[in-house]
């Protein structure tokens, strides 16, 4: 009985502090496409081994009508403890290929690479028996057994080359749109 009371007392005093009806939600303003709506887009998630070490890279990137580009990637290169963030700065699409600038904003082992602009190319094959393919994240301009890119970010995202290369995916999914 005595629970029943003080539940009681409970409610009461709530439903006395209650002087006036629920005020209405504000609804949410409609979202600003000032920079225009989405143009090109590509995401996923990839599980590949390029050498012998398991690396796991995951990205979204978007372009706008406008070319400005948003959206984030993340690595991380098993049994080596390199792994990283960073913030997408230019996103360019042909067909099911995307090629993806930006800036390495953590590095967990090299910190002085925060800054430092990167690369990386997606292809999504779309699900016809081909496996997607990914790049690892390269930092340009980059010199090496592939090949040389003198240039920066906007630069890799205009010209679209041929760099760096890609592999098959052995787990994941990408996704490429526009």
């Amino acid at each position: 009985m005595r629970a029943a009371t003080f539940c009681a007392l409970v409610c009461a005093t709530a439903l006395m502090g209650c002087e006036s009806a629920v005020e209405p939600v504000t609804p949410l303003p409609e979202p600003s496409y000032s920079a225009g709506p989405v143009e090109h887009s590509a995401f996923g998630s990839a599980g590949f081994t390029p050498g012998e070490i398991f690396r796991i890279v995951s990205f979204t990137a978007i372009e706008r009508k406008d070319r400005s580009a948003s959206g984030s990637f993340q690595w991380n290169y098993a049994r080596a403890a390199n792994r990283g963030l960073g913030t997408v700065t230019c996103l360019s699409v042909r067909g099911s290929e995307a090629w993806i600038g930006g800036v390495i904003t953590y590095h967990a082992t090299h910190p002085e690479y925060v800054g430092l602009e990167i690369a990386m190319r997606a292809v999504d094959n779309r699900g016809v028996g081909i496996p997607d393919q990914i790049s690892l994240i390269a930092p340009i301009p980059y010199e090496g057994p592939e090949g040389v890119f003198k240039g920066y970010a906007a630069d890799f995202c205009r010209e679209m080359p041929e760099f760096p290369p890609v592999y098959d995916l052995e787990s994941g999914n990408l996704v490429v749109t526009g």
